[in-house]
């Protein structure tokens, strides 16, 4: 069984981090949450924001479970 999740990674001085490590079931919903945090950024408010790609990634990971069954 194999399960995908998205996480939101932030970067903060020279690197990145899962600042916002709630896990979201589609990459829509973390792209829609990062959107709001990025336009939740006092910089955004002040007119000075940079790109969100500069800020914002998602991160996905995907696991996968097996279970092997003794004979």
């Amino acid at each position: 069984m194999k399960e995908t999740f998205y996480t939101i990674e932030v970067y903060n001085r020279r690197k990145w981090s899962d600042k916002y490590s709630c896990t979201y079931s589609t990459l829509e919903e973390a792209e829609e949450r990062a959107r709001e945090l990025h336009k939740d950024d006092d910089h955004y408010l002040n007119g000075h924001a940079d790109p969100i790609h500069t800020s914002y990634r998602i991160k996905e990971t995907t696991t996968e479970t097996r279970i092997h069954e003794l004979q």
